[in-house]
């Protein structure tokens, strides 16, 4: 398996998590439900705002989601998600 369809792959598991189905889980992440069914399906690389959001709405690890390393999920000290918010443009 290639690593976009790996990408792909924990994108869905993100959206099973969440108990969503593909329409309120794209709106929860601003996209439209085509784009985020592409980027289900590794037909389109997700882009980095997608990454933002899923950090943000359901505090998804970057390393986990990426490189499938790590926790799921992504909890740092208060600070740090400060920082991280500023370098992300939040």
């Amino acid at each position: 398996m290639n690593e976009i369809n790996e990408i792909a792959d924990r994108l869905k598991e993100v959206r099973k998590k969440s108990g969503k189905r593909q329409q309120p889980f794209a709106d929860s992440i601003l996209v439209s439900q085509s784009a985020y069914s592409a980027y289900e399906h590794a037909k389109r690389e997700i882009p980095m705002k997608v990454l933002r959001s899923l950090v943000i709405e359901y505090n998804v690890n970057p390393a986990w989601f990426l490189l499938g390393t790590g926790n799921f999920s992504y909890l740092p000290e208060a600070e740090e998600m400060t920082n991280i918010a500023a370098k992300l443009e939040i």
